[in-house]
């Protein structure tokens, strides 16, 4: 659709859970043999999960800055955020 990854996320995050990131981050890209995964952060405050709603797709993973770290596969996700 000749979108950047930043614009496709945002995007998604708009339509499917009707929320527009504040800080959003560039974390990593990794590559498999069928596609490329680029990883963003935004880190939250309590009670983020109150300030969306989710409309379609799947809910997705909260992970900390920690969690990610020692993630040996962060392949079942497309956005991940950190609190």
């Amino acid at each position: 659709e000749g979108e950047t990854p930043e614009e496709a996320l945002l995007r998604e995050i708009q339509e499917e859970l009707v929320y527009t990131p504040l800080e959003l981050r560039y974390f990593s890209r990794y590559e498999t043999m069928n596609r490329i995964h680029d990883i963003f952060i935004e880190e939250v405050t309590e009670g983020f999960e109150n300030k969306v709603e989710v409309l379609e797709g799947e809910y997705g993973i909260f992970m900390s800055t920690e969690e990610i770290a020692k993630s040996d596969d962060v392949s079942a996700t497309v956005r991940i955020v950190a609190r």
